[in-house]
């Protein structure tokens, strides 16, 4: 009769258990799906603003002279939004050769955006 009510206890335990870490899990998972999906709409809509074809026309991909960062510069508002990681430039479907080295004062010059 004792092993009967601690094997119920012990059931009872590893249900809640396994349900908690079920439902910890889905959380975390929902969450980075909601993360990848907000991202996956702005880099759409760079995409669509930004397209190759007019690269140099509307937009520029530039950098400070010997420094890693990358910004994607508006021509027409003259703001520069930094490109946080070669993935992402990549994932933009743009490319390093795209990419033209400017001075620390020219960049300067240009108004800070969102970051991509």
């Amino acid at each position: 009769m004792i092993n009967l009510f601690l094997t119920e206890k012990i059931s009872q335990i590893f249900y809640y258990i396994t349900g908690g870490i079920g439902l910890l899990l889905t959380g975390i998972y929902a969450t980075m799906g909601v993360r990848n999906w907000r991202t996956d709409i702005e880099e759409k809509k760079i995409r669509e603003k930004y397209p190759i074809k007019n690269h140099k026309r509307t937009f520029r991909l530039i950098r400070p002279i010997g420094q890693k960062p990358v910004y994607l510069l508006d021509i027409k508002t003259n703001v520069k939004r930094w490109i946080s990681s070669p993935t992402k430039l990549y994932e933009l479907g743009y490319n390093f050769e795209m990419v033209e080295e400017i001075t620390q004062s020219e960049l300067k010059k240009y108004k800070d955006g969102n970051k991509i």
